[in-house]
């Protein structure tokens, strides 16, 4: 099967007529039809073949899922929505205090804010970020 197949030279377009060009698409409509017959041989004697690839898919799919109305139809089947850092183990934990802290004002607790972050390994941080209340009502910290 595997037998040496003759290379054509380069034509320059000069040497190139109507039957030149005839005589070449010939040779490959010639050369299809021997790939497909040496593949048909080799299924018939339980060889392997090439494999025939199918054309992707995927732009078709990805066309039907940016349609609206199938992506709010989707969000109505989903479940209630659960907290996303309940479960991770956090590795470090950091108290932040805001810069300045008027005199009078009554610490409330913290707010936690969990980044999750990949060193070689998971490693989360979770910022206790502090809260202070003023006198006059006004909350006092870092972040807003």
């Amino acid at each position: 099967m595997n037998s040496l197949k003759p290379q054509l030279s380069k034509i320059s377009n000069e040497d190139r007529t109507p039957l030149v060009d005839v005589l070449l698409e010939l040779l490959a409509w010639q050369q299809k039809q021997i790939d497909r017959l040496e593949q048909e041989i080799l299924k018939l004697k339980g060889e392997t073949t090439k494999p025939k690839i199918k054309p992707s898919k995927m732009d078709k799919d990805s066309a039907e899922e940016g349609d609206g109305d199938n992506r709010d139809a989707s969000k109505k089947k989903k479940g209630p929505k659960r907290s996303k850092t309940e479960h991770i183990k956090i590795d470090a934990t950091v108290d932040i205090q805001p810069d300045k802290i008027p005199k009078g004002s009554t610490f409330k607790g913290y707010r936690e804010v969990v980044i999750q972050d990949i060193v070689f390994k998971t490693f989360n941080t979770c910022y206790r970020l502090a809260q202070y209340q003023v006198p006059d009502g006004e909350g006092v910290n870092n972040f807003v």
